[in-house]
C-alpha cells in the first residue's frame, strides 16, 4: 500500500483529471472572428482537447445549431460543454441559449438532458 501525503495526493489527482480532460473532452466553440483558425482554438483548449476532433469550430449560430441537431441529438454523440464569444444578451445569440434551454431531448446515448449541456 502506498501513502500520500495531501499536497502529493492533490497534485497527482490534479494530474490524473487533467489527463483525462485531455483525452475526453468534446468541446463547442462558435466564434464570428473570422481571423482565429482551428490549431489557434485549439491550443487554447489544449487542456480539454487533444485532437482535432474534439474540438468542433463553427462560425456562425445557424450552422452550430444544424451541428447541434444532426450530430447530438439526432445521432446521440457525446458533447461536454459549448463556448462562444457571443454574447448571450444579444439577439442573435439568445435564439439559440433559449433553445437549448428549453430543450426536452437527451444526447450522448440519451444520457443527459439538453437543456442541462454547459454554455
Amino acid at each position: 500500500m502506498r501513502f500520500f501525503n495531501n499536497t502529493t495526493l492533490a497534485v497527482t489527482i490534479s494530474y490524473e483529471i487533467q489527463n483525462l480532460a485531455t483525452i475526453l473532452m468534446k468541446v463547442l466553440y462558435i466564434t464570428n472572428k473570422e481571423s482565429i483558425d482551428k490549431q489557434e482554438t485549439l491550443n487554447w483548449f489544449k487542456f480539454y482537447c487533444e485532437k482535432n476532433d474534439d474540438l468542433y469550430l463553427y462560425r456562425n449560430l445557424d450552422s452550430a445549431k444544424n451541428f447541434l441537431i444532426k450530430e447530438i441529438l439526432n445521432s446521440k454523440k457525446h458533447i461536454d460543454f459549448i463556448v462562444t464569444d457571443w454574447q448571450f444578451t444579444s439577439k442573435n445569440a439568445k435564439y439559440l441559449l433559449s433553445w437549448v434551454r428549453e430543450s426536452d431531448e437527451t444526447y450522448s446515448d440519451n444520457n443527459f438532458l439538453f437543456r442541462s449541456l454547459p454554455i
